[in-house]
């Protein structure tokens, strides 16, 4: 990991717990966290899924520590654990800036038919069709920031930290309409700069506001994977023309002008999927690259038993994040040439996104298998890294239980 601090490497991955892991890092250090931590579920009865430290105010402390001021934390979570997650986050010492949606129409229900399973006779036709949950549809992620002295630009000179890259974020326009429609609400050297009688803002000249020409939408907190079930959920925009009689007699206060003196149109605007970043999931070329994609392994109709006990090839992790959301997320929050922490690397997703936008990368992982996985996938989008085999674990002392040693530090 100093070799990716002192720039002389640009991946550094670790197999162990993160919280012990991480104290071998120096204080502020770290650019940027994006990370998916177990969201405390038991999904798929994975014991990972189910340890607390999601809930650690002591790991996410030490996250806070080596992050420099300024320095953004992303967190994924579930829809029912997400307030316990960033609760631990902001006693942790972190401000919780936003929280961002990722919107997806493949989601798996998770529920049980009880009157079909648990029930027989009359009792079990009265309950027919009742189940104990509905599908899961969004995954919010908590975007929190490491407090700062002094002013933001300070910070930024200083760290390069506290801010959004919103520029580089930007949701490109899907077309000619949707530019005209994006930018059509923001063309304020159009407007004139002629001098208003009595105007709070006296001659519109002098404010030097040029038109609203972006290469695309300004980022927003939602992002979603395209499938047709979630674009129906945004309606296309459009454009009325009108204004109420109200609006055009209304004298703006402090002047002696009337709002029908702006040129300003009506948009009924309701959103449309185009204004959020779109990004379907991972694909089984993403999800398996640099692995042996083992194919089709599950027939349709399988039920979640029949899922569990099936071996798997491949990238054998649940809950893969594709590549392209890591990135941006990635691009988002860290500055050029900084360094990316996860400590809940997975199958090294966020790997993958922070190398290919150019930025360093440590990820950690409790899991031998998913560190393989990871190092792998990882290799397969910078061929200058050479995965390192998992070491040997070698017996841990009795009074500490294994999950507590990183598998490096005890071989």
């Amino acid at each position: 990991m100093l070799d990716v601090l002192n720039n002389t490497a640009a991946v550094a991955l670790e197999c162990g717990n993160a919280k012990v892991v991480l104290k071998r890092l120096p204080d502020c250090s770290i650019d940027s966290i994006v990370c998916d931590p177990p969201y405390e579920i038991g999904f798929q009865n994975k014991g990972w899924d189910s340890t607390g430290v999601a809930y650690d105010t002591a790991l996410w402390a030490e996250c806070l520590r080596v992050l420099k001021p300024g320095g953004y934390l992303l967190a994924f979570s579930s829809a029912r654990t997400y307030h316990r997650m960033t609760v631990a986050i902001e006693d942790a010492g972190f401000d919780i800036r936003d929280q961002l949606m990722w919107i997806y129409a493949s989601g798996m229900p998770k529920s049980r038919n009880v009157a079909k399973y648990d029930m027989s006779g009359p009792a079990a036709a009265q309950w027919a069709g009742w189940g104990t949950g509905i599908k899961p549809s969004h995954e919010p992620v908590c975007m929190a920031r490491k407090p700062f002295r002094g002013t933001v630009a300070a910070n930024m000179l200083m760290h390069g930290t506290g801010t959004l890259n919103i520029e580089a974020c930007r949701v490109p326009f899907v077309g000619e309409a949707d530019e005209k429609e994006s930018k059509g609400k923001n063309q304020h050297a159009d407007a004139g700069a002629g001098v208003r009688g009595g105007s709070i803002f006296g001659d519109m000249g002098q404010q030097q506001r040029g038109n609203y020409s972006p290469p695309g939408r300004w980022p927003s907190n939602v992002l979603h994977d395209g499938s047709a079930e979630v674009v129906a959920m945004f309606p296309e925009s459009s454009v009325t023309g009108k204004r109420s009689a109200r609006s055009k007699t209304a004298v703006v206060e402090g002047t002696s002008w009337l709002t029908a003196d702006h040129q300003s149109t009506e948009y009924t605007d309701a959103g449309s999927a185009a204004r959020f970043f779109y990004c379907a999931k991972a694909a089984p070329s993403d999800r398996h690259d640099g692995l042996v994609n083992p194919g089709p392994q599950f027939k349709h109709g399988a039920t979640m038993r029949e899922i569990e006990n099936t071996a798997a090839g491949g990238n054998t992790h649940c809950t893969v994040k594709p590549t392209t959301l890591m990135r941006w997320l990635c691009r988002l929050v860290t500055p050029p040439g900084g360094i990316v922490l996860d400590p809940f690397m997975g199958s090294g997703s966020t790997g993958r996104g922070a190398r290919l936008e150019g930025f360093r990368f440590i990820g950690i992982d409790i899991t031998p298998d998913y560190y393989v996985i990871a190092g792998k996938r990882i290799a397969a989008v910078d061929l200058t890294f050479v995965p390192v085999p998992m070491p040997t674990p070698v017996a841990t002392p009795a009074d500490a239980p294994p999950a507590q040693l990183s598998l490096l530090e005890a071989a």
